[in-house]
């Protein structure tokens, strides 16, 4: 499964730079872009307190690296969501990219983008 994940984000990443300014889907994941932010530190702290706050009836485990948050099993359904804060082409930009396990459907992705959305 982990390996998978990773896989799968490593593939969102390249791409990530090139994404459409809301979002491409595919099945198993989605990349939206959201937006520019002041600095790489803001970009960070407002990905882990989106993260943070996600109303799940089970734990999500949250984890911070250098340029990216990480989250795992958000539902619905059984969502790993990494908010990336790259320098693209001097700008700090949010992007968050939605990798679902088996089962989980486009809707599920959607529920959890659009609260990430509006929270960061």
């Amino acid at each position: 499964m982990a390996f998978k994940f990773i896989k799968a984000l490593a593939a969102v990443a390249v791409m990530a730079p090139f994404a459409a300014p809301t979002m491409a889907s595919a099945e198993g994941w989605s990349i939206s872009d959201l937006g520019n932010v002041s600095s790489r530190q803001s970009c960070m702290d407002r990905a882990v307190n989106a993260l943070e706050t996600w109303p799940s009836n089970r734990r999500t485990s949250v984890s911070r690296g250098t340029w990216a948050v990480y989250a795992y099993n958000l539902s619905p359904g059984e969502n790993h969501v990494v908010i990336t804060c790259p320098n693209v082409a001097g700008q700090i930009n949010a992007f968050i990219h939605i990798f679902g396990e088996d089962g989980t459907t486009q809707d599920d992705r959607k529920v959890v983008r659009e609260f990430v959305k509006a929270v960061f």
